[in-house]
């Protein structure tokens, strides 16, 4: 028989990878990928695969790529703190929580 007392909660879903905040950032902004690959000046493919990284090839994305977002659509400061912490965090820097959280 199934124990009912220990059903789990439904946690809110969060934001936790670069490439996912860089995504919302693009849907909000009614942005594509191709267009995220002429603001950094690479192929169309190139930004898929940056957007979409595999176990075997790993792709950073770099500081500059994220100030090249943040300019393009315009993103407040705390945005960019966010985003650039998330690089940094991809990166291997172990710099804890966020500030401000």
């Amino acid at each position: 028989m199934r124990d009912f007392t220990k059903l789990l909660v439904p946690q809110p879903k969060q934001l936790k990878t670069l490439r996912d905040l860089i995504r919302e950032h693009l849907n909000h902004a009614k942005t594509t990928q191709a267009d995220l690959a002429q603001i950094w000046g690479i192929h169309v493919v190139s930004a898929r695969r940056l957007l979409n990284p595999h176990k075997s090839r790993p792709n950073v994305i770099g500081p500059d790529m994220i100030d090249a977002i943040v300019i393009a659509l315009r993103l407040d400061a705390d945005d960019a703190r966010e985003l650039h912490w998330l690089g940094a965090l991809e990166q291997g820097y172990k710099i804890g929580r966020m500030p401000n959280e």
